[in-house]
């Protein structure tokens, strides 16, 4: 059972990466980091032997766009996520990248190739710094790619994974189908929404029925990562527990 915390609770108020770790490792043994603020784990990697930690690293939230289909910032795209795999491949076990967005609906072809042939890049990288790469399932935004489990992507990923995001997913009404390709889910980013919002609550405050899903999520080779806001803070303890009810 492998169940962690992503430290994107304390962005925008205030804490350090340090800060961030230790609430982290009283909780549970793996951080998900992240690049962004002031707890930018690219600029203070050599904080992270200092906890009993696993880590995995979530890239930067925006800025890049892997499915853009002007090559130049597809390719730049990429390239940054090659300069965060040099910096800190050697400390992290899991990437997880957003899988981008497309303006117009006219230019969605355009983006599918794109994304696909950032994906073939992606295996290359992931076999370069054996770090696994995983592709989080976005929110219900017309602009976003991969809101559900399109089979031109998932035939297409080969060795690199997906970050199953089941607060995305349920805004899509997308869980089950994902849940239909449980050998590629190797993260499962875990919170709860009123299926309207992007809400990032703790378990139990939304109307997602984990019950229902907990057989297939038991069967998952994946890590769980809680990512809840800071106004949720004080319910960390009763997301955890329930987690583990879920997975036990």
């Amino acid at each position: 059972m492998k169940i962690g915390i992503s430290n994107s609770l304390f962005i925008d108020n205030g804490a350090d990466l340090q800060k961030t770790l230790e609430f982290i490792e009283k909780k549970t043994k793996i951080a998900e980091l992240v690049c962004d603020g002031k707890i930018n784990a690219l600029e203070n990697k050599d904080v992270l032997d200092n906890y009993k930690l696993k880590y995995t690293l979530h890239a930067p939230m925006e800025d890049l766009n892997i499915s853009c289909h002007r090559e130049k910032i597809r390719k730049a795209s990429i390239e940054y996520i090659e300069e965060i795999l040099k910096i800190i491949a050697d400390k992290i076990g899991v990437i997880v990248i957003h899988p981008g967005e497309v303006f117009c609906k006219d230019d969605y072809e355009k983006s599918l190739k794109a994304i696909i042939k950032s994906i073939g890049e992606l295996n290359k990288l992931q076999n370069e710094y054996g770090v696994k790469i995983a592709i989080e399932n976005m929110p219900n935004l017309d602009r976003k790619m991969f809101k559900r489990p399109e089979k031109e992507i998932i035939n297409n990923l080969n060795e690199v994974g997906i970050c199953l995001d089941m607060g995305h997913a349920h805004l899509n009404n997308a869980i089950e189908e994902f849940l239909n390709y449980k050998e590629k889910i190797v993260h499962v980013h875990i919170h709860d929404n009123l299926g309207i919002n992007d809400d990032h609550l703790p378990i139990g405050f939304g109307k997602i029925d984990f019950e229902k899903y907990k057989k297939d999520l038991k069967k998952l080779k994946a890590i769980f990562i809680l990512e809840h806001k800071y106004r949720d803070i004080e319910y960390i303890d009763s997301s955890l527990n329930s987690v583990k009810s879920i997975l036990s």
